[in-house]
């Protein structure tokens, strides 16, 4: 059998068709979401593992996406750990209170997401295309534990780390492992990549991503690749285009994927760059008539070229999207990637 046009990019490769997947793919902007959410408390929807599963593949039926990504959150993992994690309408997530002793922490246990790991069955049972399991990287995942909410500064988190180091490189030491094997475990149900999500990385500057939050990234890219040779990892890292290929140099993750404000065309032109790279339309551009959107796919495929590229956007997807612009930009894809 052939290999998934999805795969085969993120090896290097350049597939007939050019594959697309989305950043919130599965969400608010589809109907059918919506119509599940109103049946089901957010919290139920990440727990249940038919909803996990019909959440999940509602985009690829819809969009014809060439993945599926797991419909799940960041912050499943600190609630594996022990932090008690709820969802208020308009706030978003909020643990019970913030991380203060990192030693309380329990360890990862594999049953503790026995929901998830179902969940990823079931999708790999019915999906035409593969699956991508993901996590936050653990400084994105340690800020939120330590922050106890949502921000957007996470000023709290950030003190902790600056007040307390020791105990915040233990409180990342500890997610680093965690999330390694929480991934295992995604990849043993059956996810055929994943992708870590800094989405906060460009809280930092240069210095700290190099000696303290990227080193994490790595030790999780390389515990994954032992594990599962020829694994595909994916790093979606936000905020920080300034010196990203500089903290590519001699990665061991596979692709990168990147916001709108950094030339995607002159990072794959950089010798430190992985061997695929992924993004970075801006979701914004779905707002625009269909020819611009047509134009604004044709002029990214155009400079960065088909070998090793997915389609992607530089963030999620909107809520207040038409659907059927988002399908257009799927169409014009796969019309530029045909034989």
């Amino acid at each position: 059998m052939s290999k998934p046009c999805f795969l085969e990019a993120l090896a290097g490769g350049t597939p007939s068709r050019l594959p697309v997947w989305f950043m919130r793919q599965a969400g608010r902007f589809l109907p059918e979401y919506r119509a599940v959410r109103a049946k089901h408390t957010f919290e139920t929807m990440l727990h249940e593992p038919d909803l996990i599963t019909e959440v999940t593949l509602q985009p690829v039926r819809r969009l014809d996406v060439d993945a599926a990504i797991l419909f799940s959150d960041i912050l499943v993992l600190p609630e594996a750990l022990g932090m008690g994690l709820g969802y208020i309408d308009g706030e978003g997530p909020r643990f019970d209170a913030p991380l203060e002793d990192p030693d309380k922490l329990r360890p990862f246990d594999p049953a503790s997401i026995a929901f998830l790991t179902e969940g990823v069955r079931r999708i790999v049972a019915e999906s035409p295309v593969p699956l991508i399991g993901f996590a936050g990287t653990p400084w994105t995942v340690a800020l939120y534990m330590l922050e106890g909410r949502h921000g957007r500064d996470f000023l709290r988190a950030r003190r902790f780390w600056r007040e307390r180091p020791l105990d915040f490189l233990r409180v990342l030491d500890l997610v680093t492992d965690a999330t390694g094997a929480y991934l295992e475990a995604q990849v043993e149900a059956g996810a055929q990549a994943v992708q870590l999500f800094d989405s906060w990385g460009g809280l930092l500057g240069p210095r700290e991503q190099f000696e303290m939050a990227h080193p994490s990234v790595e030790r999780i890219a390389d515990r994954l690749h032992e594990r599962f040779p020829g694994l595909p990892v994916i790093l979606y890292s936000r905020g920080t285009g300034a010196y990203l290929a500089q903290l590519l140099e001699g990665t061991t993750v596979d692709a990168v994927s990147v916001d709108w404000t950094m030339d995607l065309a002159a990072l794959r032109q950089d010798p430190r760059c992985p061997g695929a790279v992924q993004g970075n339309l801006d979701p914004a551009v779905f707002f625009g008539p269909e020819v611009s959107i047509c134009a604004a796919v044709e002029e990214l495929v155009g400079a960065v070229g088909r070998r090793g590229y997915v389609l992607n956007t530089g963030h999620g997807l909107n809520p207040d999207l038409d659907p059927g612009k988002v399908k257009v930009a799927v169409d014009a894809a796969h019309e530029l990637g045909a034989p």
